[in-house]
């Protein structure tokens, strides 16, 4: 008879229970080791070669008397090749981590184990998983630093065109737009190396439209075209200061070298 069961104390007891009682009319099995286990598990890869310890199933006498050669299978949690990797790359995360959190409550998922990463394994690794069994995690910044850099550019050169335009309108007309120095302080954004910079930044923006508020609540403001450029230059200000945190903040996490 050839019996595939968990090493866990819940399937154990069942099969000394029949040891037990196989005993008890004279007749005890016995296990019989599968010595060409290695060669078995080389031609069918779903099988392993795996030694059972030495008494594994009775302990006086011990049953095996020595560790015994045999096979064993495996289990595999597997998904569709079309999903994506990122959401997989989290999945293998979280049960890693739940597996930590429960092995005290659930001892059998001391046998849960990663899954080969070799090019041949029976079932191949999906690539989310790979990304995390690898170590190849990436941070949000890692993975979105190229968007929101040529994002920053697009809006910057967007917020150029309405400057221009707006200088174009406005020659001539003797009247100071806040436009421009709104969209100066995008260069001083960029440039800044620390968050008390950006922190000084953020005040004069919000000066600036305190300012542009007060005189057009005076009757001496800006236009409507030109408040919704303000807003448009203020917004992208945002963003471009949300960017910026982001990677001051990357910079001063990142460990210094030697």
């Amino acid at each position: 008879m050839l019996a595939v069961v968990p090493l866990t104390e819940k399937y154990l007891a069942k099969v000394r229970q029949f040891f037990h009682q196989e005993r008890a009319k004279g007749s005890g099995p016995k296990l019989i080791e599968i010595g060409s286990a290695g060669a078995v598990a080389n031609v069918a890869q779903y099988y392993e070669s795996y030694d059972i310890p030495k008494g594994t199933l009775r302990g006086a006498p011990p049953v095996p008397s020595d560790d015994l050669t045999s096979l064993r299978l495996s289990y595999f949690l597997v998904a569709n090749k079309s999903v994506n990797a990122d959401a997989i790359t989290d999945l293998a995360q979280s049960l890693v981590d739940a597996k930590r959190d429960l092995l005290s409550q659930f001892p059998i998922l001391a046998q849960a184990a990663a899954p080969s990463t070799d090019a041949d394994a029976l079932i191949p690794i999906h690539p989310g998983a790979a990304t995390y069994y690898n170590g190849n995690q990436q941070s949000f910044f890692d993975k979105y630093d190229d968007k929101l850099y040529y994002g920053s550019l697009l809006l910057g050169s967007l917020i150029s065109i309405l400057v221009a335009a707006w200088r174009f309108a406005r020659s001539g007309s003797g009247s100071e737009s806040m436009l421009e120095p709104l969209y100066e302080l995008g260069n001083e954004i960029r440039m800044a190396k620390s968050e008390a910079e950006l922190d000084q930044i953020e005040r004069r923006i919000d000066g600036i439209l305190k300012a542009e508020l007060a005189r057009n609540a005076g009757g001496e403001g800006a236009d409507g075209a030109e408040m919704a450029a303000l807003g448009l230059a203020s917004q992208r200000l945002q963003y471009l200061m949300s960017h910026c945190r982001t990677r001051v903040g990357h910079t001063s996490a990142r460990p210094a070298s030697n």
